[in-house]
């Protein structure tokens, strides 16, 4: 991978974490309801005991959401070098669907693990992150695009 590929994805991955990140505060927000996944990490981080103080947690927390952003990126990075769908629109389709899924079965084991759940709406929750992931998808692949 050369120095501006990595770059690309690196700088991608970035803007669509925050981008992701932004309409789960928004919606979160306008909800009134817990859809935050960098707080809601901080569940998983108290049941697998992991920081030594909410502050701790919080920053781990933060930075474990955006590494996994990069993991993501640097999943559709090899993915888009293997060029196996020429339709860049079926590609976009097909990866954000795939993405979505990944998200929602992903907190599904995250919560699985918790031993201190959050007092959330479940279903609503794993919509939102299945949403959420389709904007993370849609914002990687024009990012990347521009870049």
């Amino acid at each position: 991978m050369s120095l501006y590929i990595l770059f690309k994805v690196l700088l991608t991955s970035i803007v669509a974490t925050s981008v992701m990140t932004l309409m789960s505060y928004a919606v979160s927000n306008y909800l009134k309801k817990l859809y935050k996944e960098p707080i809601l990490l901080q569940y998983f981080l108290v049941s697998i005991n992991v920081g030594n103080s909410s502050k701790q947690r919080s920053y781990i927390s933060w930075v474990l959401h955006y590494a996994i952003g990069l993991v993501l990126l640097i999943g559709y990075q090899l993915y888009w070098s293997l060029d196996i769908i020429e339709n860049p629109w079926l590609n976009l389709v097909l990866l954000a669907i795939v993405t979505g899924m990944i998200g929602v079965v992903s907190w599904k084991i995250i919560f699985k693990i918790c031993t201190y759940k959050p007092q959330i709406d479940f279903k609503g929750y794993y919509l939102h992150i299945f949403i959420v992931h389709l904007i993370f998808t849609m914002t990687a692949t024009f990012t990347y695009l521009l870049l």
